[in-house]
């Protein structure tokens, strides 16, 4: 896959969440045709091992190469 470049103050950034966005990516096809951990937050609002594992790997990229920019999740 060819990676975005836009010539841009930004294509640090870019970079960093296209790497995030592809490690989730690879946990959630890790967890493909797992129906295991699924759970329900609120009425009509579910989450699976799958959401939570994904998101901490998306979280360890953005934390790790972005320290000083909060993230909200």
């Amino acid at each position: 896959m060819i990676d975005p470049v836009h010539h841009s103050p930004y294509d640090d950034l870019l970079g960093v969440a296209v790497e995030a966005a592809r490690r989730g990516a690879s946990v959630i096809r890790d967890h493909e045709g797992r129906a295991d951990g699924a759970r329900t937050k609120t009425t009509n609002d579910f989450v699976t091992d799958a959401d939570e594992a994904a998101q901490a790997a998306i979280l360890s990229v953005l934390t790790d190469r972005t320290p000083n920019i909060d993230v909200l999740a």
